[in-house]
């Protein structure tokens, strides 16, 4: 008897692999290529109890894949891809409109990202999924949206495939319902635990097909669109039509106009570089006249020495400070020249994972560290004996501001051969906004109605250079930080720089106050890396530079927003002294007094 039934289950069990060779060929979704492995693996985890479930099944539904070819063909399962490269000159509007017609289509954005990389020109990149339907219907309206210059469209059949996989999960789901019944009637705990092992694999093979089926349904139901969109300056490859002598005079105009614009930005970018570069050397010439006859108590005399440290945390950098400058700063004038989106791509991302560091980290800890070094430095006894001497610097500094304005609007007049006094007299709202926001960029909308009283500037002009210059001339805060870093460095470590490296130090500033963000503070947290690697101060000068940076930054942007002025005037002298950008701004007569 039991030799018989042993016959029957290899007979059950033969019947069961040669229903399980029917299966598809090559597929191209994930994991559908190992079912035949899988099932296999599921007979022998079961035994001969799997095998014998799935011989009947197989023989319950003989016939089915030949009934239901011709379903098969009419419902063929297609995979739409594209990728397309696209380039428009006016990219808010082309991607706003890329974004209303997702939304019509019934598709959404799986991705979406913006860059800027500092060129000028941002570029955007987009996966979108839209419904098969809709497929071409995009892809022929973003070709009217924007200029296409590449696009690649693919199709996948993967119909065999899916219906494989679906009979497959059928096969499967009988299989269990059969396994189970067996269950049932089990009564040896041998028989029981083989056949549980059975109905596991078979329920993991359920999952594996059911996810398989979903993918396919996803893929198939919306297509996917890879889209890169890049702002250029003119469209390649756009082939013009014959233009008229007319046309043609217009577009040279308009070509000569945009050059034009853009010298006139350089220049303005210029100024504003030598004006806070000419700040610093005048600071730096009069801290080696004015601080050595200061009453300064170096720290090399007797203090209190602090306590030892419990734990002392050193961390050393990979490179020195003055290495990581110049490493960024040539990295990232060659990703502006040879236009790398890789690389403009990976250090956008470093920028992010930095500035979050920043504002969750280093920001919420640094009053905490300005407040502990004035502790240390309050018990070694520095600092009662300073506090004079930093109400001597800031008004010091103050009084630089305002000689350092006059020579700015002296130059102004000279170079444009009006009087200067029509343009600072009208200042005087500006200032005193920038003093109590301590903001060049919230000033702005003030200073633009100052300088836009002045009787002796364009409105061109004025639109201009003020906006502009919120943004990168930052002379007053410049002058102020090269007095004080030169104080705080005899006050902690008992001598001036050498006038090397001050030299080095006011090129270097003048440069990241360009890059500077017109907000309270900005100048001197940007300048950090070079106090501390070209100065050499430690944590208490960083700390004490801050804290006496805030006491006066408010008169430092006053000083900024109003050398905008200034800026402008020297604008008007260099490119609209005879009124060729347009005329003086006509104000009313009782302010031409």
């Amino acid at each position: 008897m039991k030799r018989g039934f042993a016959w029957l289950l290899t007979l059950l069990t033969l019947l069961g692999l040669l229903s399980g060779c029917g299966g598809g060929g090559d597929t191209t979704a994930p994991d559908t290529a190992s079912n035949s492995a899988a099932t296999e693996e599921a007979d022998d985890a079961g035994g001969s109890y799997g095998a014998w479930a799935e011989a009947e099944v197989a023989e319950d539904s003989g016939g089915t894949a030949e009934d239901g070819a011709s379903d098969r063909l009419e419902n063929a399962k297609m995979i739409y891809t594209a990728r397309m490269e696209v380039e428009t000159t006016a990219f808010d509007t082309a991607d706003a409109d890329l974004r209303t017609l997702v939304e019509v289509l019934g598709g959404y954005f799986e991705q979406a990202a913006v860059h800027d990389y500092g060129s000028g020109y941002r570029s955007g990149d987009y996966k979108v999924r839209i419904p098969a339907d809709q497929f071409q219907p995009f892809l022929d309206q973003v070709g009217t949206l924007c200029h296409v210059t590449y696009q690649e469209q693919t199709s996948e059949n993967v119909s065999e495939a899916y219906y494989d996989a679906e009979s497959r999960l059928a096969t499967q789901r009988t299989k269990l319902e059969r396994l189970q019944n067996l269950l049932a009637q089990a009564e040896n705990m041998e028989d029981i635990i083989t056949i549980e092992s059975a109905i596991s694999d078979t329920e993991l093979e359920i999952e594996r097909l059911t996810g398989t089926l979903r993918q396919y349904d996803a893929l198939v139901d919306y297509a996917t669109v890879y889209l890169s969109l890049q702002e250029v300056y003119q469209l390649s490859n756009v082939e013009e039509p014959a233009t008229s002598f007319a046309s043609r005079m217009g577009a040279a105009f308009a070509s000569g106009w945009r050059g034009f614009v853009g010298a006139l930005e350089s220049l303005a970018v210029a100024l504003a570089y030598v004006s806070s570069l000419g700040a610093a050397l005048f600071s730096m010439i009069s801290g080696y006249c004015i601080i050595p006859n200061l009453s300064i108590a170096t720290s090399t005399e007797t203090l209190r020495s602090l306590p030892e440290m419990v734990f002392r945390l050193d961390i050393p950098p990979l490179f020195s400070v003055m290495s990581a400058l110049v490493l960024a700063l040539t990295m990232g004038v060659a990703i502006v020249w040879t236009k790398s989106e890789t690389l403009g791509k990976i250090f956008c991302e470093m920028e992010r994972i930095m500035t979050a560091l920043v504002n969750r980290i280093m920001i919420p800890i640094l009053p905490f560290f300005v407040g502990l070094s004035f502790l240390g430095l309050a018990y070694e006894g520095s600092l009662s004996r300073h506090l004079p001497v930093f109400i001597m610097m800031v008004l010091i500094v103050i009084v630089g501001h305002f000689i350092w304005l006059a020579v700015l609007y002296g130059i102004g007049g000279a170079l444009s051969g009006r009087n200067p006094s029509q343009v600072f007299r009208h200042y005087a709202p500006a200032y005193l906004t920038a003093v109590g926001t301590m903001s060049s960029a919230a000033t702005l909308p003030v200073a633009l109605e100052c300088a836009r009283k002045s009787s002796v500037l364009s409105r061109t002009m004025v639109e201009f250079m003020v906006p502009l210059g919120a943004t990168v001339h930052l002379c007053g805060s410049v002058l102020t930080e090269t007095f004080f870093v030169m104080t705080i460095s005899l006050m902690l470590y008992g001598s001036l720089p050498s006038v090397g490296t001050m030299l080095l130090f006011c090129v270097l500033l003048g440069i990241f106050a360009v890059g500077a963000p017109g907000v309270p503070g900005g100048t001197v947290v940007a300048s950090l890396g070079i106090v501390t690697g070209v100065l050499g101060f430690d944590p208490n000068g960083v700390a004490l530079l801050i804290a006496i940076f805030a006491l006066q930054d408010s008169f430092g942007t006053a000083c900024n927003v109003t050398g905008d002025g200034a800026l402008t005037l020297m604008l008007e002298g260099l490119f609209n002294r005879n009124g060729e950008l347009g005329p003086l701004q006509d104000v009313a007569p009782a302010e031409k007094v």
